[in-house]
């Protein structure tokens, strides 16, 4: 078989693509191409982080006064804003309590016999796709101020994603594909955090 051409690869990717304001294009993957999409992110977390499904006591918790001093220097925001250690006061807290809560997912999911399966990632709209717009934004951004502030902004649409969409059962409430989707998109996000804290010199703590 010949080569395929990139165009008709990328075509096939693509469900709709349709102008929106600002000479921007809004794209919508098709499933395969989103399945595909959240596997690569989820096994992006880089070499040394945590085991995201290891129980609490295992492994290495957060370091806080030397991620407030990196992170600060990176942010220019104040180290003793950032020692509250509350969501809505410090960015250092929101994504370091993100990647907990993804790797809390993890373990309970485990627990309840519930796996992340990428190829069942059907997620409620908006909050689905623009968590996976953000995550898939993350490998362009270098700069560590903005890094920073990308890592902020996908904290914040993973915990409208969780509000939105819940990806564990609850209640007598029974497993399904929709929570292995949901799983698998929080499984990527921990990656993503986890790789992003690490380039900035930041732990990725997984219990918090």
């Amino acid at each position: 078989m010949g080569p395929v051409a990139v165009g008709s690869v990328v075509e096939r990717a693509i469900a709709d693509a349709r102008v929106v304001g600002d000479g921007f294009i809004n794209v919508t993957l098709t499933p395969q191409a989103r399945a595909a999409l959240v596997r690569g992110l989820a096994a992006g977390r880089p070499a040394g982080a945590p085991d995201p499904v290891v129980e609490p006591g295992v492994v290495p918790l957060d370091a806080p006064a030397r991620d407030i001093s990196r992170w600060a220097e990176c942010t220019g925001e104040s180290p003793a804003a950032l020692a509250v250690r509350t969501e809505r006061s410090s960015s250092l807290f929101r994504v370091q309590y993100a990647h907990a809560r993804s790797c809390a997912l993890l373990r309970n999911g485990r627990r309840l016999g519930v796996e992340p399966v990428a190829e069942d990632a059907d997620w409620p709209e908006p909050a689905g796709a623009r968590l996976l717009a953000l995550l898939a934004d993350r490998a362009r951004i270098t700069a560590p101020g903005r890094l920073a502030r990308h890592l902020d902004a996908v904290a914040g649409a993973f915990a409208v994603f969780q509000e939105t969409a819940e990806p564990l059962p609850r209640g007598e409430e029974k497993p399904g594909a929709a929570h292995r989707g949901r799983l698998a998109l929080a499984e990527a996000t921990g990656a993503v955090l986890a790789g992003g804290l690490s380039q900035l010199g930041v732990t990725a703590p997984a219990h918090l």
